[in-house]
C-alpha cells in the first residue's frame, strides 16, 4: 500500500499545483521542499479518525490548516495544500478503506 503522504505527494505534481506551490514560495525549490516536508510531518501526527467526526472539508479547514500554519506554512501554501487532498479525495478515500481491512 502506498503511504497517504506519498499519494498526497503525488498529486503536488500536477504542473498548475506545483506551480502555484512553488510561486507561493518566491520560486526558491529549497523553500518549497521544506514546505512539503512540513505538510508530510503535519499529517504523520494530525489524527485522521476526525476525519469521519468533521468530514473532510471541515478536518482540512478547521484542524489541518492551522496546524500547517502553526508550522510554518503560509496560508496560502496551507490552501494549496488542502486542494490537493479536495483533488484526490476519492482515491485517498479508498486506500483509506482498503487500509481498515
Amino acid at each position: 500500500m502506498v503511504p497517504i503522504f506519498d499519494f498526497i505527494k503525488l498529486g503536488l505534481r500536477e504542473i498548475h499545483l506545483m506551480t502555484e506551490l512553488l510561486e507561493s514560495c518566491d520560486w526558491d525549490e529549497d523553500v518549497m521542499n521544506s514546505k512539503i516536508e512540513t505538510f508530510r510531518d503535519v499529517l504523520e501526527v494530525l489524527p485522521i479518525e476526525e476525519v469521519a467526526e468533521k468530514g473532510l472539508g471541515g478536518w482540512i479547514v478547521e484542524v489541518l490548516e492551522p496546524v500547517l500554519e502553526l508550522n510554518g506554512v503560509t496560508k496560502e501554501q496551507a490552501s494549496i495544500m488542502s486542494k490537493v487532498i479536495l483533488i484526490k479525495r476519492d482515491e485517498l478515500k479508498d486506500i483509506l478503506i482498503l487500509g481498515e481491512q
